[in-house]
């Protein structure tokens, strides 16, 4: 099908004697962390930091901080950061960022520039620098950002320095230039428009219409499965798709479906059985000033006629098992899932799903059915979210590929390979644990956080951190990622920063492919028994150590002894000297024979 793109340039109006260009903010960093200036129209605040680094210092050379990430990975919470944004009934235009910085002898050798909107819900990575190994002053300028910053946004930007020589090595800044333009903000249309109605819906494309509300034009946008909550500013460049998904991405999963004159499109590129949101702006064509308020909304949902491919498939291995888990599809009425000790590329042949009979413990040449070679086993038939196969050699591959069915027709979703292995008994069979804490300091908290740890390569997207107050409730839930790397002999540790970790609380550690709870560990406090959340009805175990108000920077609570399969004799120790995303001290590997296993995707 050809694609066509509509694009609508929105051109900048400069008018009320704007100079572009000019000096918005600037930060010299030398006294204190308050912006030095700013001009008449933009609200600038003073430079912070991320918990993971030092208190700021100031000096003639700029602020300064340590404890910068030593690992090549950028840390969440090692950054500094500045904000600034219009005063009420302007808007900012930002042209360009200058700024100096240094390090020290041991200090960072590589920093990541963002910005975002959002508070970084969403960002742009502005760039990536590799710092040289000296201590020289440099001074970065970053010109055409062509960032505008509408009435009631606020423009945030991040440096993350990582790859420091040691804790104590220090990153200096100072010297912060934004320049471009400040301009009133415009008047927009004062009629939205109005009954925006979404027909002739089919699996794969839906009819929009609405009545204009006098503008010249209209930009609508669509997003799948959440109502539209993005804002848009006048004066930049939007290009529109009727394809979902193929206009520009205003991120979260947002998309210009339209912009332009009419009052009626076909949206197409739709997933069956999937829910679509939509709203429509209006502007006139003259001074391109888009509508804010009272915006028309409306929901469809794409007919369910083809099944949906599964695209994602989490595993987690067990001994002699295998677990998976997926989100269920937007249209489909069953899963089927097959295995093998080969790659699978066969498609089911036959249109009555109820001719394949599954078997979830594996056999080998038990045969999968129709269309499968005999050497494929089905393992998994019905409409839940989760399966587990049994019957598995340890330390053999095994081949999973997970087919979604509906009135007739299958779709082949995602391939996974996955070796079974032995866990650990205390940990539910599994191979992670919680390894470290650090949550309270003297004066100010400094890098809270969790470090994971257990067997190398594990994928921790198959993890989840719960937080629970001491009054037993859950409060939040940390999403993982990343693999466990290969510290020491087959084992290693993940730091997880969390500048919000209470002073007292329990810390549940999931395996959210099996529902397991491996590990649930208390601080200053007793007695919590989860109420809610994905570990409710388990208790947390208090594990005896606590950090107060007089621990000093760079230190932790930390477990002892056995790194392949702790248990509750194993001893937690300090506050000591920290060893975030590294195994602890004196932390031993039995039996000598390690556990091992590799899994990739497949297809």
């Amino acid at each position: 099908m050809k694609k066509t793109t509509i694009t609508l340039l929105l051109a900048v109006v400069c008018c009320y004697g704007t100079i572009r260009g000019q000096d918005l903010a600037r930060w010299d960093l030398t006294t204190n962390p308050v912006v030095s200036y700013q001009s008449t129209h933009v609200n600038a605040g003073k430079l912070t930091r991320g918990n993971g680094i030092s208190l700021m210092n100031f000096t003639p050379n700029g602020a300064f901080a340590s404890a910068w990430e030593s690992s090549p990975d950028i840390s969440a919470a090692d950054y500094y950061e500045i904000c600034l944004k219009p005063k009420p009934g302007y808007v900012l235009d930002i042209n360009s960022l200058a700024f100096t910085e240094m390090r020290t002898a041991d200090g960072i050798r590589s920093y990541r520039l963002k910005w975002s909107l959002d508070g970084f819900e969403t960002f742009t990575v502005l760039d990536d620098v590799a710092v040289p190994d000296n201590v020289n002053f440099r001074t970065a300028t970053h010109s055409n950002l062509g960032i505008r910053v509408c009435d009631g946004k606020e423009l945030c930007i991040r440096w993350y320095g990582h790859g420091a020589e040691a804790y104590t090595g220090e990153w200096y800044l100072s010297n912060v230039i934004v320049k471009g333009a400040e301009m009133p903000a415009c008047n927009p249309p004062a009629s939205p428009p109005a009954g925006l109605t979404l027909s002739n819906i089919t699996g794969s494309s839906m009819d929009v219409s609405w009545t204009s509300g006098g503008t010249g034009a209209t930009i609508v946008l669509a997003r799948e499965g959440f109502p539209v909550g993005a804002t848009l500013c006048g004066g930049n460049a939007y290009n529109a798709d009727p394809a979902f998904g193929q206009g520009a991405d205003l991120g979260k999963g947002t998309f210009v479906v339209f912009n332009g004159a009419g009052t009626s499109f076909t949206m197409t590129g739709l997933k069956d059985g999937a829910t679509y949101y939509l709203t429509a702006m209006g502007y006139n064509l003259a001074d391109n000033c888009l509508q804010k308020n009272n915006l028309p909304v409306a929901s469809a949902t794409a007919l369910c006629i083809q099944p949906v491919a599964i695209d994602k498939l989490l595993n987690s291995p067990a001994d002699g098992q295998v677990s998976l888990a997926w989100e269920a599809p937007s249209c489909y009425d069953e899963v089927m899932v097959v295995a093998s000790k080969l790659p699978i590329a066969s498609v089911p042949t036959n249109s009555n799903a109820n001719v394949y009979t599954a078997n979830p413990i594996f056999t080998q040449g038990g045969g999968a059915g129709e269309g499968f070679t005999p050497l494929e086993a089905l393992v998994y038939r019905g409409n839940d979210t989760k399966a587990t196969i049994s019957g598995l050699d340890n330390g053999q591959a095994y081949y999973f590929r997970i087919y979604t069915f509906r009135s007739g027709t299958w779709a082949v979703g995602q391939q996974v390979m996955k070796e079974p292995v032995a866990g650990c008994a205390f940990l539910g069979g599994d191979f992670l644990y919680i390894n470290e804490l650090h949550f309270n300091n003297k004066i100010t908290d400094i890098d809270k956080g969790i470090e994971i740890a257990g067997l190398a390569g594990i994928d921790l997207e198959n993890y989840l951190l719960a937080i629970y107050t001491n009054q037993s409730n859950l409060d939040r839930i940390i999403d993982l990622s990343g693999l466990v790397p290969d510290q020491v002999l087959g084992y290693g540790a993940v730091w997880v920063p969390d500048p919000d970790l209470f002073f007292a609380s329990a810390i549940a550690l999931v395996n959210r492919v099996t529902g397991v709870t491996t590990d649930f560990v208390a601080h200053r406090t007793f007695g919590v028994v989860a109420n809610d959340g994905p570990a409710a009805g388990q208790p947390a175990f208090w594990q005896g150590r606590n950090e107060d108000p007089n621990t000093p920077v760079n230190f932790s609570i930390q477990r002892q002894g056995d790194i392949a399969c702790p248990n509750t004799s194993q001893t937690w120790i300090g506050p000591v000297l920290s060893s975030r995303g590294q195994l602890n001290a004196v932390q031993t590997a039995f039996p000598i024979t390690l556990l091992s296993f590799d899994g990739q995707v497949q297809g």
